[in-house]
């Protein structure tokens, strides 16, 4: 009896979710990229570059992640007595380091967008693609809520709290391409 409810808690907490996890935002993250550079070269709109600076460094961030969360799962060895899991730590803090650098890039970008606007020359692209990227992060995010719930780990619940403030860019910048579009209000 015991060693059954032991196999179904080693069933439900299995530390290769966080993998699937990591490599599902991986992969998430290069389609967004894809995209996002497309509508960015169509229409021309700083909200997209916007975006698009934001899943490049969403890329670094979650290649970063995906090697902690492989790292971690090697077993313990003689210089690492208790295992590997402290490396997800670190990369949820060098998360964080990323996530500063590509916000004072995208301060000086915006400053100089709305000191010098520029008109978007393909609105419904940029709103087709933003309502992709959405739903995209959505999933993702859905991914590793199942994951963390299976494998408890730092680098995913710092990856997911990062993807969550992603929705809320992408629905900003969707706000601002249908004011633009329908406003004409280019400042916005």
């Amino acid at each position: 009896m015991k060693q059954q409810a032991q196999s179904i808690n080693s069933e439900k907490l299995n530390p290769r979710w966080a993998l699937l996890a990591s490599s599902w935002a991986v992969g998430t993250v290069f389609i967004l990229i894809t995209i996002k550079t497309y509508a960015y070269s169509i229409s021309d709109s700083a909200a997209i570059l916007t975006t698009l600076t934001d899943s490049i460094t969403d890329a670094a961030i979650s290649l970063m992640m995906l090697f902690a969360v492989r790292y971690s799962l090697k077993p313990a060895d003689k210089d690492h007595r208790h295992g590997h899991g402290k490396i997800e730590g670190i990369a949820a803090l060098m998360q964080g380091a990323f996530m500063a650098g590509a916000g004072v890039f995208l301060i000086f970008e915006g400053a100089e967008r709305f000191i010098n606007p520029q008109v978007i020359t393909d609105h419904k692209v940029g709103i087709a693609v933003t309502m992709i990227s959405i739903i995209l992060t959505l999933v993702l995010v859905l991914v590793q809520k199942f994951s963390l719930s299976r494998a408890p780990s730092l680098a995913i619940a710092a990856d997911q709290a990062h993807y969550k403030t992603d929705i809320f860019l992408n629905a900003g910048v969707f706000s601002v391409l249908l004011i633009d579009l329908y406003g004409n209000t280019r400042w916005v």
